[in-house]
């Protein structure tokens, strides 16, 4: 149901760890190709990262900030936004919130535009 709104769900490494710290900038870079393979193959319009270090690794770039960013990988628009896990303690349920709500806005105002478009 996800892939008929064009959205996925998706790791950018497929190897399991237990804790997102458990993988370098290498694994990262080393996962690059096959994530943008997928990419390729399901056309996702928007990409959502949870934390920046995956694709501050894929893009080479070290200060992202949170939210929509200006790069877009496979044509899609990309999201980093604050990993929702209890071991996150820098943001509050309502930053939390707040920053999911902003992609669901986007998404949401783009496919209302489509729709008038149509």
């Amino acid at each position: 149901m996800l892939l008929d709104c064009g959205c996925g769900i998706t790791s950018a490494v497929a190897r399991p760890t237990v804790s997102a710290t458990d993988l370098s900038r290498a694994d990262y870079i080393a996962a690059r190709p096959a994530f943008e393979r997928k990419i390729a193959k399901y056309r996702p319009r928007y990409l959502a990262f949870l934390g920046k270090p995956a694709l501050s690794a894929f893009l080479n770039q070290r200060d992202l900030s949170w939210g929509l960013q200006q790069a877009t990988l496979g044509g899609s628009m990309v999201w980093v936004l604050p990993n929702p896990s209890g071991l996150n303690r820098a943001f509050t349920i309502t930053m939390l919130a707040d920053a999911y709500r902003k992609l669901f806005e986007a998404v949401a105002l783009r496919a209302h535009l489509t729709t008038e478009k149509e």
